[in-house]
């Protein structure tokens, strides 16, 4: 269970996840049905208007080989994968890019992502219209199967054009 600083959390996030014959918890930080926030670096941590409808944490692996700045990853490696969906509130179809901090038993900060559907590493691109429900998928290599939680954000402003 979830330590120290993190131990104050949204408990209508706790969702359990089921691998064979162990069951795992996983803290939500990013609470379902609420508005996602900048992270505090960027814009000070202010509400967007993207809304979190799901997220889900579970454990695979690549299905693909590919390389970003720095980092490369194979077909079959292990990794942390996060599936999502939004629904944008904007005026307009947008490209959002979303992050996430994810925490392993021993409070760690596992990183980094490392996606397909992203041009450099750390986060992954997601395109809504206005008004309409977009996916993610974040991606991180690591080989534990000891996520305690993880929080979701948006780290730029929502963009018209994807990011390259």
């Amino acid at each position: 269970m979830v330590k120290g600083k993190r131990a104050c959390v949204f408990w209508a996030g706790l969702i359990i996840l089921a691998s064979a014959s162990v069951a795992l918890f996983v803290i939500i930080l990013s609470p379902e049905g609420e508005y996602m926030h900048f992270r505090e670096d960027w814009r000070g941590g202010e509400e967007t208007r993207v809304l979190l409808i799901d997220s889900r944490l579970y454990y695979g692996v690549y299905e693909e080989s590919f390389h970003r700045t720095g980092y490369s990853v194979e077909k079959g490696d292990p990794c942390i994968i996060i599936n999502g969906t939004i629904r944008n509130d904007y005026d307009k179809g947008y490209y959002f890019c979303i992050t996430a901090d994810v925490y392993n038993s021993k409070g760690e900060k596992v990183e980094p992502i490392l996606t397909i559907h992203s041009p450099v590493p750390y986060f992954t691109v997601a395109y809504a219209k206005r008004g309409s429900a977009g996916v993610f998928v974040i991606q991180i290599p690591y080989e534990g199967k000891d996520v305690e939680g993880y929080r979701l954000w948006i780290i730029y402003n929502p963009m018209e054009t994807p990011p390259a």
